[in-house]
């Protein structure tokens, strides 16, 4: 029986490329390595994990299907188990935006041979749309899944070069300039593309920062009204946001 997966690592692995030579950081049970074997996504997977617990119930996997052939599994931390040039792609999930920032900062080498990055933050996917930008990667595919009441938004970043310029980091589009700076946070290709479910995501986040508001304006220090101003206009523009993804016309408002 092939492995089947949930939507999450579904839309992962939609986003890497055909034939393409792959590391899986955090690999856990190494459920999308298999998918991309099996599915003949990829030539080849490495998969990391930086627990021994994980990394064994992955090896398990891997033998149960019979994979090792084209699976090669490592115990070590982020890409320092990766040798450069070994892969083509890196799909890093289920981390913090912070955390694989500093995965992807501490291997120069690697990353810098690599043609294609697949990151899913669980938290600040500014973070790591800021250090594509800053370290010459552009944003080609965006996507944005609901599972067990969690959005998990999907970054895919290919090398800046002049094959794919037509590409920008953020915004994506006269059409959405005026909101770039949401643009790190909820992604340029999402709002292009007014993703059907970055409204939901925008209501869960402006429930959050309603409560936030309401506490800063209780408070008294300078350093706490600088804050509930910065809220206040973010709140507005997530609200314009909102609105103008539910008009058929967005270019008329």
């Amino acid at each position: 029986m092939k492995i089947k997966l949930t939507q999450r690592l579904l839309a992962l692995a939609a986003m890497v490329p055909t034939g393409s030579r792959v590391a899986d950081i955090g690999t856990d049970h190494a459920l999308l390595p298999c998918f991309l074997i099996e599915e003949k996504k990829a030539a080849l997977v490495i998969g990391t994990d930086l627990h021994q617990g994980p990394f064994e119930r992955a090896r398990q996997t891997v033998w149960e299907k019979g994979l090792e052939a084209y699976i090669e599994l490592r115990l070590g931390d982020g890409l320092t188990v990766i040798r450069p040039g070994e892969v083509d792609t890196v799909v890093i999930a289920g981390m913090g935006g912070t955390a694989m920032r500093k995965i992807l900062a501490e291997a120069p080498e690697v990353v810098g041979r690599l043609q294609k990055l697949i990151l899913q933050p669980m938290t600040n996917p500014e973070t790591l749309r800021f250090w594509l930008q800053e370290q010459g990667w552009v944003i080609d595919q965006e996507d944005l899944v609901y599972e067990d009441k969690q959005y998990y938004q999907i970054i895919g970043a290919v090398p800046l070069s002049p094959g794919n310029t037509v590409h920008c980091p953020f915004p994506c589009g006269k059409d959405v300039a005026r909101f770039q700076e949401l643009a790190p946070y909820y992604g340029p290709l999402l709002i292009q593309n007014r993703h059907p479910l970055l409204a939901g995501l925008l209501s869960r986040d402006l429930e959050g920062m309603q409560m936030t508001l309401e506490q800063l304006a209780k408070a008294t220090q300078k350093e706490a009204r600088l804050r509930y101003k910065e809220y206040a206009q973010r709140t507005e523009k997530i609200m314009e946001l909102k609105q103008w993804l539910s008009v058929v016309n967005p270019s008329s408002i």
